[in-house]
């Protein structure tokens, strides 16, 4: 279960901010504004409507469109939150169904929590640390799908992948909110075929090397063989990347799976023999 009290204490909502990347403007001592980076605001026209206030460890969004996509259980008018603090910050980021899930992912990202530890520095998406059983991992199916990925984006035509082929593993460039913005998205799928995350790929040719790709937080990719689902009878090729899958199937190769990394795990390893069996 997670420690709110420990959280809240600990974590501030300046420190959820830079792990996400988002810059805001400051405003005084306190207060920094800008746009909201959240994946339910959809208004171009509240530009700064974002405020995070690191006195009392809470944000706020006026934008109604974004307050009222937030509280779709309630009725109009009736208590409306327009913010919160940083356990329902991450609700809204990550769009996990409850505060507990957020604060698992809070812990895995600064924890642990000691009494005497300090507040823990911001860490970057790709170096968050992130406690995984390697014995047994497991990755929790999503609760939702990210909408409006194009597979047609210029960036995927540069590098030599047309409409088929992308449309076909479900990748293409994510335009909206949330950590995969404005990144080219492939849809993970565990061996069962259920949806577990989303990796992204900057499309800015000037990202630096180690800011290029983005696992999301709390996933184990150790524990997960890209594309295995799709794979029919007992052979693959198993590639390194993403990359290498969509160049297989753009040559009609079919079966092909990636590792998604230059190190294979034993899970992977267990999973490729259970289907060379199969």
């Amino acid at each position: 279960m997670a420690d709110f009290k420990a959280i809240k204490a600990h974590v501030t909502i300046l420190d959820v901010l830079s792990r996400y990347r988002i810059e805001l403007r400051k405003q005084n001592g306190y207060s920094h504004k800008g746009k909201c980076p959240l994946p339910m605001h959809t208004s171009e026209s509240d530009r700064e409507s974002f405020t995070a206030n690191s006195k009392i460890n809470a944000w706020v969004c006026h934008s109604s469109t974004c307050v009222a996509a937030r509280n779709t259980k309630k009725r109009d008018g009736q208590n409306l939150k327009k913010g919160g603090d940083v356990l329902e910050f991450v609700q809204h980021m990550e769009q996990v169904p409850s505060l507990r899930q957020a604060g698992e992912l809070l812990e895995s990202w600064f924890g642990p929590f000691g009494e005497t530890r300090d507040v823990p520095a911001a860490v970057s998406p790709q170096m968050a640390p992130v406690e995984v059983d390697e014995e047994a991992p497991v990755n929790e199916p999503l609760k939702f799908e990210l909408q409006g990925i194009d597979p047609c984006h210029e960036y995927l035509i540069g590098r030599g992948f047309e409409e088929e082929e992308c449309s076909y593993l479900g990748a293409g460039f994510f335009p909206g909110r949330g950590v995969m913005t404005n990144r080219v998205v492939f849809p993970i799928h565990n061996a069962e075929g259920q949806l577990v995350a989303y990796v992204g790929r900057s499309a800015d040719p000037n990202c630096a090397h180690d800011e290029r790709w983005r696992f999301p937080p709390g996933f184990s990719k150790s524990a997960e063989v890209y594309n295995l689902h799709r794979v029919e009878g007992d052979e693959a090729i198993v590639t390194e990347g993403f990359w290498g899958v969509l160049a297989c199937i753009r040559a009609g190769i079919m079966n092909a799976v990636s590792v998604m990394g230059t190190s294979i795990s034993d899970v992977q390893s267990e999973a490729l023999a259970a289907m060379a069996l199969s």
